[in-house]
């Protein structure tokens, strides 16, 4: 009596020994994602982007739901896709404010990439021009709003000066003006001061008109 039950116990323990498989059986499949749960997060996750929650609020953003996905079903593409789509919006919203001199704002936005994608591979060059342009020499020309409403000689023959220093090395220009006509006209006066280089300017719609001149402290065509 006592010999058979230790063999029932050796057999139950030789089942359970994941050494001792059986050659040519196979393990259990691992059960299906639950469909109906992924594209419900998956939309959810959808609708969370479009509203730019991004990572926030808490318990109501796309990188949760998007992590919820993975979490049912680790190699699902359209989550992976997304994630790296709210990687991009971030670098996105830093770019912009870094060009508009809003550089904590930038910084901000650079941190909330890394939680998203820690090692993406445009964080760090994007950092760099965020701290050069933190960096750069501002100069701020207003223009007589009159004068280049009515396209004067006098606002034409400034803004071909400011061109000349516009075409410096490492220099970039924000054109502000209130119309897009008057920000093209502006920005051509500034292409017709000597020189070859080709100004690399922004336009923004604002009053007055104005130049802001931004003198890069680099030395590389990066700039």
């Amino acid at each position: 009596m006592l010999l058979a039950a230790t063999l029932v116990l050796i057999a139950g323990c030789a089942a359970t020994d994941p050494d001792n498989v059986v050659p040519g059986v196979l393990p259990a499949p691992q059960p299906a994602p639950d469909a109906d749960a992924v594209a419900l997060l998956l939309e959810a996750a959808a609708d969370a982007f479009e509203h730019d929650r991004l990572i926030t609020p808490p318990g109501d953003n796309a990188h949760d739901r998007l992590l919820a996905v993975l979490a049912l079903d680790p190699d699902n593409p359209q989550a992976t896709e997304r994630l790296e789509r709210i990687v991009e919006r971030y670098l996105e919203f830093a770019s912009r404010a870094a060009e508009q001199g809003h550089f904590a704002r930038a910084r901000s936005m650079l941190d909330r990439a890394r939680i998203v994608q820690r090692d993406h591979p445009e964080i760090q060059p994007l950092e760099q021009r965020v701290i050069l342009l933190a960096e750069a020499k501002r100069v701020r020309i207003e223009l007589d709003r009159s004068a280049v409403a009515a396209r004067d000689a006098s606002a034409s023959a400034r803004l071909r000066n400011i061109g000349a220093r516009a075409k410096m090395p490492n220099t970039r220009v924000t054109i502000v003006a209130r119309s897009d006509a008057e920000g093209r006209w502006m920005y051509q006066q500034m292409r017709e001061a000597p020189g070859e280089r080709r100004i690399r300017a922004e336009l923004t719609i604002g009053s007055p008109p104005s130049v802001e001149l931004i003198e890069l402290p680099c030395g590389d065509a990066t700039c």
